[in-house]
């Protein structure tokens, strides 16, 4: 049974840490690694809990399994510049994390933000496997990064199914969560989370949001903070002293 706590979780969302490839513009998506090395120390120093995606999906059934003050790092699109610039800085704190990929893209180029971001390597399905072993969850952002909010039905399912059993059958795991590309999802909220459970996810991930509180109402509907070289985590999170 879900309890009645009214505890809150920080869910946080990165694309790129580092800087772009050379001779490219960085973005809004772009964080320095200095930056985010300082954004895990500061939530480290202020008494936050790393939480692995296992972890926090548990504790949305038993809110009073989580410390006070939880947080879940999440990367989208699955870029190959983690494992050198991410994972190093994770792997020595040894802090959890989950990352989201778009399985037509694994190996090759992010064609999906062709002429809005630099070009860059998504990480092959060898590093995601190593990465698995490391700690990452790898989970679903569908096949092919759309907006879910303007796809056809039978493209949708291709696209939450497809997606998490061709995964699920190359990482040798069971897909459990799924992260909207561009945070838009179908109008349709109850059969859209439907079509979801039915496929086996147990959790859907937004774009933008705050913090979320427990108990959730909707675990397909959860907001993230869209993380940026501007974002000062403490200042979100309300915990700047």
């Amino acid at each position: 049974m879900i309890s009645k706590s009214t505890q809150s979780i920080a869910i946080l969302a990165f694309h790129k840490i580092g800087e772009p490839p050379a001779g490219q513009y960085p973005t809004w998506n772009y964080i320095p690694t200095a930056e985010f090395e300082k954004c895990i120390t500061d939530l480290d120093l202020a008494g936050w809990t790393f939480l692995s995606l296992t972890t926090f999906l548990d504790g949305l059934l038993n809110n009073q399994a989580l410390p006070p003050k939880s947080v879940l790092l999440t990367f989208d699109d699955g870029y190959k510049s983690f494992v050198t610039t991410v994972m190093p800085i994770l792997a020595d704190r040894s802090i959890p994390a989950v990352m989201f990929v778009p399985t037509q893209f694994v190996g090759g180029y992010n064609a999906f933000d062709r002429l809005v971001e630099p070009e860059e390597q998504i990480c092959s399905w060898d590093e995601l496997r190593h990465l698995e072993s490391q700690g990452v969850s790898v989970e679903s952002h569908c096949v092919t990064h759309p907006n879910l909010s303007l796809i056809e039905p039978e493209n949708l399912a291709r696209e939450i199914s497809d997606s998490k059993r061709e995964i699920d059958e190359r990482l040798g795991k069971e897909v459990q969560s799924i992260a909207y590309p561009y945070g838009h999802t179908p109008s349709d909220h109850r059969g859209f989370s439907a079509q979801l459970a039915n496929a086996g996810y147990g959790a859907g991930f937004l774009y933008g949001g705050g913090l979320i509180t427990l108990p959730i109402q909707n675990p397909y509907f959860l907001s993230r903070i869209a993380m940026g070289p501007d974002t000062d985590v403490l200042d979100e999170l309300g915990h700047k002293s």
